[in-house]
Parts: structure tokens; sequence; C-alpha cells
């Protein structure tokens, strides 16, 4: 809601796989100027007229000894008085002179040196012209073009419409067209995020089958990228190498296809060939922590010397960066306590880390970064009963789905793509468990996707479940909750 990525308070930007964006913003307290004017970093100052009478006032944010405030209409100096600022010592004083309009003046506030601190002339007053009233996008059946539908479901999602469904224009547009290359890919990708990974690929290749029409070679590598994404996400590992490597052609896929192709050969240990994909990655996203942290990986696995100055370079962009941090404790445990600090137990941030390794097929490393969390939670155990099934434990497979179950659904919601593949797995092996299915539920209720979450909340079986949990191991806590139910 700040200045770097919106214009007003409601505007959102979008913001790319990987991508950068650097900015400075300055938060800073001040006293006893009033309605601030104009202001920098060294100083603010506030200039006003109350009938015949000048007000002026100037604070600053470090002390300014000697410092200058002067008041000028054009050449004529009518205020030029030398003081201390501080943040504990605000100038202020009136002129009484009713000859000047406000936007005649001139306040500056000079340092000793007399460099600018900060000025202020004040625009003249005038009416300004109303902006016009926000329009409600059309039903999407009375929207004359493709292009209007695309843009107004891209619409809908970047600003995350409370009522209006972006899914709506997208197949109003596919209803005109099957083959829109962009609706597709936007449509694949919005159910993509909402977990609907299988209905997604449809979409993408689609969106290709159209963009590769006349050109094998576009100028966007998105819809090949997308459908990687997909594919890894379903387990169809080879497939979707195909359509990462497909999408290094565009310079818009570059970087985030090596990364996800570097992945792939972690997990297929072709260790040779995940370096050099890891490397062209940066080459052109030099600050990619992600890849930083997967190339520090790469360089441990293969005992190179060069692991330890790699990480010390990558801890100079980020010092907080987790997956930096986690393979530099490989080297140097201490900073195991650094990367806890940073995490600061919270299990989204754990589970952030756990996934990277979950996605580079490092299971043991993944079982190290969970245990980072301390605390008994269902998400944690079930992703530990993931990643046990992964290590051939088969014993603690089951004892920790099981433990999963009987935890405390309190506060617990899922939100990530990858929940619902952890989700969906502990449904296969313990269909005795009626959580898992009441979280996906929630999951893509969440998401909008009602139907899919009406159907996990349908299935009579696991809804006993669910009342003997409410009512037996969770009796204490739900009676809690019931009871503040019934309260006015």
């Amino acid at each position: 809601m700040v200045g770097t990525f919106t214009d007003n308070q409601p505007d959102f930007s979008w913001l790319n796989p990987h991508e950068e964006k650097h900015s400075t913003e300055y938060f800073m307290p001040y006293k006893a100027v009033g309605a601030v004017k104009n202001a920098t970093i060294n100083a603010a100052v506030n200039l006003e007229k109350d009938g015949d009478t000048i007000l002026i006032a100037a604070y600053a944010t470090s002390v300014f000894s000697n410092a200058q405030v002067i008041l000028e209409k054009e050449d004529e100096v009518l205020l030029n008085e030398k003081t201390t600022l501080s943040p504990t010592e605000t100038f202020t004083t009136t002129i009484q002179n009713d000859q000047f309009e406000l936007h005649e003046l001139t306040l500056k506030v000079l340092d000793q040196d007399e460099n600018v601190l900060v000025q202020y002339t004040p625009e003249p007053e005038k009416i300004e012209a109303i902006p016009d009233a926000a329009k409600a996008i059309p039903n999407p059946k009375d929207i004359k073009t493709s292009d209007e539908l695309f843009n107004a479901g891209q619409h809908l999602e970047q600003y995350r419409h409370a009522s209006f469904r972006p899914e709506n224009y997208y197949l109003e547009g596919l209803k005109r067209d099957k083959f829109d290359k962009r609706i597709n890919d936007a449509y694949g990708l919005l159910l993509y995020r909402q977990g609907l990974f299988v209905e997604s690929e449809k979409y993408f290749r689609r969106a290709l089958e159209r963009q590769n029409n006349h050109n094998t070679n576009p100028v966007s590598g998105f819809p090949s990228y997308h459908l990687g994404l997909s594919l890894e996400k379903q387990g169809k590992y080879a497939e979707a190498y195909d359509a990462f490597y497909k999408a290094t052609w565009s310079a818009d896929t570059k970087s985030v296809s090596f990364v996800a192709m570097a992945k792939i050969k972690i997990r297929e240990n072709d260790l040779d060939n995940a370096l050099k994909f890891i490397n062209q990655a940066l080459l052109f996203n030099y600050n990619d922590l992600t890849a930083r942290a997967i190339k520090a990986h790469i360089l441990i696995l293969m005992k190179s010397d060069q692991a330890e100055k790699f990480l010390k370079d990558s801890l100079e962009i980020d010092n907080s960066a987790s997956a930096v941090l986690f393979e530099y404790s490989k080297i140097n445990p201490d900073y195991l306590d650094t990367l806890k600090h940073f995490i600061d137990t919270r299990l989204n941030n754990v589970l952030d880390l756990v996934q990277l390794y979950l996605e580079t097929g490092q299971y043991a490393d993944a079982l190290s970064a969970l245990n980072i969390y301390k605390d008994d939670n269902p998400l944690k155990s079930y992703y530990e009963s993931y990643i046990y099934s992964k290590l051939d434990s088969q014993e603690q497979v089951l004892a920790s789905a099981k433990l999963g179950a009987s935890l405390s659904p309190d506060y617990i919601f899922p939100n990530r793509l990858f929940d619902v593949i952890i989700l969906e797995y502990i449904q296969n092996i313990n269909p005795k468990d009626g959580l898992a299915p009441y979280y996906l539920g929630n999951l893509y209720y969440d998401r909008r996707i009602y139907q899919k979450a009406q159907a996990y909340g349908k299935n009579q079986s696991n809804l006993i479940l669910i009342t003997q949990c409410l009512t037996g191991i969770f009796q204490s806590s739900t009676t809690t909750r019931l009871t503040n139910l019934r309260k006015p």
C-alpha cells in the first residue's frame, strides 16, 4: 500500500516468478510541524496561511547546527533565521503579512554549508477536476472482443475482486475462440494456482498449439513454462523438463526455466548438468537467492571448495535468505541458529524451505529442514509422512500420518500448492483420517472451487470420523469454540 508498488492504496502490481524489485522507503516520526507540506530524509516543513498570519515550521531527522530557515518571495528574503534543528528541536515562527499569496512564497531549509535539506513552494489554489467514478466491468457476454475479455480477467485476478470471477471472462473468451493463446494460458494458470494441476495442463497445451501454429520460437515462453509447472506438480518430470527446456529460448522465462531444469537434474543426480543449468540461470538473474541456494547445494554435493565463498557472497545480497543459511549450516553449524532466528518458528517459513528440497528430490535435507519446527502440527506430521515415504521408512510413514490425524485442527489453514500434493497423499495412505479431506475442502473453498470443496465434505465416512474427532480427541477445545459461538 506504499509508493513502490502502487499509485494508490487499492492498486496492485504483478511480480513474476523469481523477479526482483528494489526500492527504498523511509518512515519517520515528526512533531510540532503540523501538516507537513514537503519532506526529505533530512527534514520536513510546513508553510500555511491563516488570515494575514503565515506559519513557518521546520523539523530535522538528525542534528543540524546553524541550519538556516529562509522564506522568499522571488528575490526578496522575508525571513532568514539560523537555528539548531534536531528531532527534539523544532523551529516554528509566524510573520504577519496579508500582501502575499501563499503560492508566491518559497520556504527553504539549508544546513550550515548551505546544502538544501528541503524546500517547498505551494501550488496555486484551483478547483481540481473530479476524476470519473470507477466503472464496473460489464458481464462477460456483453463484452465485444476476446482482447477485452482477457484484460477483464487479468484485472479481476490482479485486484482479487470479491464479487466478479475472472474465470467467467476467460471461459466466455474460450467459447468464442477455443484456442485463444492468451486466454488459454491465463485460464490454465488460474486453475494451476487453484491447485487443479491436471485440469490446467489442457489449457497450456491449447495455448501452445495456437502459439506454435506458425512460429516454433515465439517471443514469450510463459505457456511452456506454465506447462512445465503443471507437469512437475503431477510428477511428470521428463515431460516437465522438455517444457522448461523450450521455455529457456525466450528471454522472459529463460532464468526461471533453467532453475526448474536444475532442480530436475539434481533429482536425477546429474550434478554436472544441474550446475550448468543453475549457472545459466544466474547469468540472467544474478541475485536470485533460490538459484544461489541450489548452486550452493550442488557445490556441497560435489564437495567443491568454492561452496563457502559462494555462500558468503550470497549472504552479502541477503543475510536472511533461509535456504542459503541452511546450506551454510552444513559447513558451519552456527548458521543454523541464524536461520532459526529469521524463520522464527513459523511453520509456513519452514515449509517454504522444505518444499525446495522436496522439489529437488533431496529428502534427507527436507526432513532436516522440517525438524527446525519443534511444535506439534498436523501439517508438519503430514509432510513428515510424505518425506518418510520417499526415504523408504515405511514404519514411520503411517505413524506420522496417524499423528497428524490425532492433532487438533484448530488454526490449521493449508494454503500452499504443495499442501494439495501432501493432503492427497495422506488420503491415499490413511483413508480413515477425516481431517485431511477437511483441510483440502477448506483449501479449495478458499480458492473458490466450491464443487470440489463440497465433494470432500459429502464423504459420509469422513464426516463420521470428523465427528468422532470433535467429540473425542478434541472435546475440550471444541467445547470452548462452541461456547464462544453461543455468546452474544
